[in-house]
């Protein structure tokens, strides 16, 4: 089985373009989630409604296309009060995921509810982690950061995404634990 691990989702026309050409290159199934408002607009702390009309056009995708979408919650970290409820709806809803941008760092203790029920409910955090030579925003996460959550949840599942931004340095870091797996999509020197 081919699982593209990270697809962002624009919108509905987007996915059908989408679907089209994974089905035309043998992708099976697509990991995807959206960071709320559309591009180029994406905040890096979105509020709780934004995050909500971001996961709902997930679950949109999620129904429109159920043989190939599969979907994740995208959460702000920062907004304690509504991550866990909103965690809850999304599972409901079939979500198998979870999508963490770039609101706090990785390694940041606000993430650990987030993390704590991603153990409970035995799913992964898709964590964007880069390491950047051009520096990172605030709430960044490098490959650094990416350790120190694997270090503090060992039963936490991580896929990190973009681990390569600034070579291999990345990967060698990460590559000790047996709770990161390194997702190659969109690995782009900068």
């Amino acid at each position: 089985m081919i699982i593209d691990a990270h697809v962002i989702l624009r919108d509905n026309k987007h996915m059908e373009e989408v679907v089209d050409s994974a089905r035309k290159n043998g992708i099976d199934k697509i990991c995807t989630m959206s960071l709320g408002t559309p591009i180029p607009h994406w905040r890096d702390n979105p509020s709780p409604e934004e995050v909500r009309i971001g996961n709902n056009k997930t679950i949109r995708a999620m129904s429109d296309f159920p043989d190939e979408v599969i979907g994740f919650c995208y959460l702000n970290p920062l907004h304690r009060k509504s991550s866990l409820p909103e965690l809850e709806r999304c599972i409901k809803a079939g979500m198998q995921g979870i999508k963490l941008w770039v609101a706090c760092k990785a390694s940041d203790k606000k993430l650990h509810p987030i993390a704590k029920e991603a153990i409970r409910y035995d799913i992964p955090i898709l964590q964007h982690a880069w390491n950047k030579v051009t520096g990172n925003r605030s709430g960044e996460s490098t490959s650094e950061d990416v350790c120190i959550l694997a270090e503090r949840f060992p039963k936490l599942k991580i896929i990190a995404h973009h681990l390569t931004g600034a070579g291999y340095r990345g990967i060698l870091e990460v590559k000790k634990y047996k709770n990161i797996f390194h997702n190659t999509s969109e690995d782009i020197q900068r």
